[in-house]
């Protein structure tokens, strides 16, 4: 669940001035960008990247399997993303795009001075009680930490994000991240191809879901995805913060949701 972390730390250093906000264009932190012949690869804007929506032909969920190996094998991973073909326009079309949320870290590298691993030690995880070495994060060729996958936390560290979300950003009386991020964050932003399989759309990093009650009420849901069937859910409606750590295969990740939310925890508090 790199990527919902990831999204935190890029809301933080908004509200601490480092980054002007999600319209400031990618290019300002990734030069490298306006290198590219592709003009319309020069109008990225941070929010591109957020929304899994920059336009990439990034086949991580079809031809690659959810494997990156083509992405780990290169010698940097920067170049390897922003070269690949523009297949729409940016900001049109959901695409799954880890390397979308790679350059999210590149950028966060760039624009504090400080690694992404330091700035959430310092910014998130210290505030919440997760020491440096509670947890792991790798890095990519080139140093950067990986900001859409790779990380490694137990079960209740992540449930903290959690409660912190479902707390409007706020822990033992400090304001960890804008409530203003919180709540734009976990909102709609995409549509996605995916809510027809049960996954729900998008927001910044955040799968979004709605859920029906028996009674036919909708409520608002937010999930972070991890491999194989890691979940960080929340459920505002309920006050609910829930963390599932599985090893499944990944055509059963849609069906999973559905138990767990729908036919579990609706049930449950609906008896």
């Amino acid at each position: 669940m790199a990527k919902s972390i990831t999204s935190s730390l890029i809301g933080i250093a908004i509200d601490q001035g480092y980054i002007e906000g999600i319209d400031q264009k990618a290019s300002d932190f990734i030069p490298e960008i306006l290198e590219q012949e592709d003009i319309r690869k020069h109008d990225w804007t941070i929010e591109h990247f957020l929304t899994l929506t920059d336009g990439l032909n990034w086949p991580e969920t079809t031809a690659w399997n959810d494997i990156m190996v083509p992405l780990e094998s290169s010698d940097n991973w920067v170049e390897f993303i922003i070269s690949r073909e523009l297949v729409n326009d940016p900001g049109n079309q959901f695409n799954y795009n880890t390397g979308a949320s790679h350059l999210l870290s590149v950028i966060l590298e760039r624009a504090s001075g400080q690694s992404t691993k330091q700035f959430a030690n310092e910014h998130l995880f210290s505030p919440l009680g997760i020491g440096s070495m509670d947890y792991f994060w790798d890095i990519d060729s080139n140093g950067y930490y990986t900001g859409g996958y790779k990380m490694e936390m137990v079960p209740a560290d992540l449930a903290k994000i959690g409660y912190l979300f479902l707390n409007g950003g706020r822990w033992d009386g400090n304001q960890i991240i804008a409530q203003e991020w919180v709540e734009a964050s976990t909102a709609y932003h995409t549509k996605t191809e995916l809510n027809e399989a049960g996954l729900g759309d998008y927001g910044y990093q955040w799968w979004v879901k709605t859920l029906q009650l028996e009674t036919g009420e909708l409520i608002h849901s937010y999930y972070g995805s991890g491999a194989f069937g890691q979940k960080l859910i929340i459920i505002p409606h309920y006050d609910f913060v829930a963390v599932f750590t599985g090893s499944l295969p990944n055509d059963s990740y849609a069906l999973y949701f559905e138990q767990i939310t729908e036919q579990f925890l609706l049930m449950l508090f609906e008896e």
